[in-house]
């Protein structure tokens, strides 16, 4: 968690949808993250949010926005989101969503978001989109390198038996043993 909070730290994030308790639940985790969490229950407050932090030269690095914020005509308020008029670069914006990727509407697949995340998100699952988001997780980065010497260090003479019958699942098994 250290490690997060000194990459994000002081970085400003939104958290946008129209239930308290999500908006809540993910602005403590992007907070203990390290970010400075700012929350709105639509789309149209995010985007005054948005202008406002922009005009006191403290923009948003990342926005998180549930797919039904604005219900009906959510494509055209993320597009209008991320084309904010005024903002030198509007902030990527990662979606989260409570239904299945198969019920959500074709639409979605035309938008420039970074990341479609499924809820309830906790600390894992938000961690690997924000760093692959803000480009902080590039081929042998500091943070990769170390997190792999350390994975290898910790599984270093470890003895474990795998018992599957399905071939191409034992063929996936071992090379993600030998990798």
């Amino acid at each position: 968690m250290r490690e997060a909070v000194r990459l994000f730290g002081g970085q400003r994030a939104l958290s946008v949808d129209a239930s308290e308790v999500s908006r809540q639940d993910l602005g403590e985790i992007l907070s203990r993250f390290g970010f400075q969490v700012e929350c709105a229950d639509n789309l149209d407050a995010a985007r005054n949010l948005l202008s406002r932090g922009e005009e006191a030269g403290a923009p948003f690095a990342v926005v998180f926005a549930d797919w039904r914020a604005s219900a009906p005509d959510m494509p055209a308020q993320v597009m209008l989101l991320k084309r904010e008029h005024g903002l030198a670069s509007p902030p990527p914006v990662l979606m989260t969503t409570a239904v299945g990727r198969a019920e959500l509407p074709a639409s979605l697949e035309e938008l420039e978001i970074y990341s479609l995340l499924p809820k309830p998100i906790n600390e894992s699952l938000g961690f690997d989109p924000l760093m692959n988001t803000l480009g902080m997780q590039k081929e042998g980065s500091e943070f990769e390198t170390r997190g792999k010497a350390f994975a290898a260090a910790q599984l270093a003479g470890v003895r474990f038996l795998l018992v599957e019958e399905n071939i191409v699942n034992q063929l996936i098994a071992g090379e993600t043993r030998e990798s």
